[in-house]
């Protein structure tokens, strides 16, 4: 990979699209570790519409349970929700309506033993994965 994310960016989509196309999900995600490593941010996306894109890019998620990427990176393995309304834990309830999701797939991406980034794919249905 280059030396940005700003170089990154057609490799970072081209892995999204494939996700989306392999996994059959809808939307997908990529959000990186900051440097200091106390939250992360949105590198990409796809198949999320502008408005709620605008939304997600101001988005700072830190390593905890109440959202579906801190929870990925916490955990540093893969986690499924199959229904997000069902889930007690998840906080952002309101932005996944708004982005028509419903179903959540999550790869931590781990090096050295500490997950950098998180790929995060979504869909409509619960139970779509």
């Amino acid at each position: 990979m280059g030396r940005s994310r700003h170089d990154d960016a057609p490799v970072f989509d081209a892995m999204l699209k494939n996700a989306i196309t392999l996994f059959k999900a809808q939307m997908a995600g990529l959000i990186l570790a900051t440097a200091q490593d106390t939250e992360q941010s949105l590198a990409a996306l796809h198949g999320m519409s502008p408005e709620l894109r605008k939304d997600v890019e101001i988005i700072r998620f830190t390593k905890d349970v109440g959202t579906f990427t801190g929870r990925t990176a916490l955990r540093k393995q893969t986690v499924y929700v199959e229904d997000i309304e069902a889930d007690p834990d998840f906080e952002m309830t309101d932005t996944a309506k708004r982005g028509n999701f419903q179903s959540t797939f999550g790869v931590p991406l781990v090096k050295d033993e500490e997950a950098v980034g998180v790929i995060t794919l979504g869909h409509a249905k619960p139970g779509a994965f």
